[in-house]
């Protein structure tokens, strides 16, 4: 089970969890949602769904089923990741550089842009590294 824990990409989902818990408790906890009913669906679907899936790994993973899980399946999970928190930080950006912008929405796309490179860099290793 160590060997699991101190794998990068355990390491990885960790991470995406923590960001990804950080930018529902600074963004989700808005006065008002953003311009679009489509749009807040889109940034709640992309944190919470995410949260959901790395929690669901990081459990597998502990509990010794991860070599269950193949590596396309990880490849298709992070790099889905990856394009829907750009998206997700584009429209948090979008809104605060618009007319209803506080520092909340600064700082949640600016942490929504990082977890974005967090799911980039991990699809990278697992393409390059994983072996599963």
């Amino acid at each position: 089970m160590t060997d699991y824990l101190k794998s990068p990409l355990f390491q990885f989902k960790v991470g995406e969890l923590i960001i990804s818990l950080i930018c529902a408790g600074i963004f989700l906890a808005r006065s008002h949602p953003t311009t679009s009913v489509l749009l807040t669906q889109v940034v709640d679907f992309t944190i919470f769904g995410f949260i959901l899936l790395n929690t669901v790994i990081i459990v597998t993973v502990v509990l010794q089923e991860a070599g269950q899980w193949s590596r396309t399946m990880f490849m298709i999970i992070s790099g889905v990741g990856a394009v829907l928190y750009l998206v997700t930080s584009v429209i948090i950006l979008v809104e605060y550089f618009g007319s209803n912008g506080t520092a909340r929405h600064l700082i949640a796309g600016l942490a929504t842009l990082f977890n974005c490179f967090v799911y980039g860099f991990d699809t990278f290793y697992i393409v390059t590294y994983f072996e599963g």
